[in-house]
């Protein structure tokens, strides 16, 4: 796979709370993103061109294990890494033959089928959610919201089917102002109050468990 940037990061950069605090993680960046945000703040490798390198699934994993234990696994992270989703799938794979963790940040922009195959590989998932307001993304992102809160709904959901833990989170990364309205936190509020407790529960995870 292609990669553009890679790092030992602290683990709260992802960030995640209470995910193996005070340890590293590998991180990766590719190339791409399947938004177009006007805020980005890695446009040069979500929507530039910058020089870039290949390494195949195996490598990256052995790369991490070599930095073990203070690294406890791959995050996937820097741009939109489900665009390059083979490349992903198979990383976090060998990552985990190797057993380390894979953390996942994303903007949750895909599809359910893809999102089922994926998931059950992440330790720790980081999702974007940038405004409540669909009309937000249809502007300033050129996607839609309701396939990231569907996403969000799906992890939420796996959580509880599956033997491993998932710990997660959502943040909020948007221009200043542009969705901190009342009707904007109030809407945000209604979502998370009507899923409040499947929600508080799977994000409550903050170890990995797997059988």
């Amino acid at each position: 796979g292609r990669y553009s940037s890679i790092s030992v990061d602290p683990i709260e950069k992802k960030p995640l709370y209470h995910f193996f605090p005070g340890s590293e993680i590998l991180s990766i960046g590719g190339l791409g993103c399947n938004f177009v945000c006007r805020f980005c703040q890695n446009w040069n490798i979500s929507q530039g061109e910058v020089p870039s390198r290949i390494m195949s699934p195996k490598a990256l994993a052995e790369e991490a294990a070599l930095r073990a234990p203070a690294n406890i696994g791959v995050a996937f992270t820097y741009n939109e890494p489900l665009v390059g989703f083979e490349f992903v799938r198979d990383c976090a794979v060998q990552a985990r033959r190797a057993g380390l963790a894979n953390v996942l940040v994303t903007n949750g922009y895909v599809t359910k089928e893809p999102a089922a195959e994926i998931l059950p590989l992440i330790d720790a998932l980081n999702i974007d959610i940038k405004s409540m307001d669909d009309r937000f993304y249809r502007d300033t992102c050129n996607g839609r919201l309701e396939p990231v809160l569907d996403f969000a709904t799906q992890a939420v959901a796996l959580r509880w089917r599956c033997s491993s833990s998932l710990a997660g989170t959502w943040r909020k990364l948007t221009p200043a102002g542009s969705c901190t309205s009342s009707p904007a936190t109030t809407s945000r509020g209604r979502w998370a109050g009507n899923r409040a407790e499947p929600i508080r529960r799977a994000w409550a995870a903050v170890t990995i468990s797997r059988s």
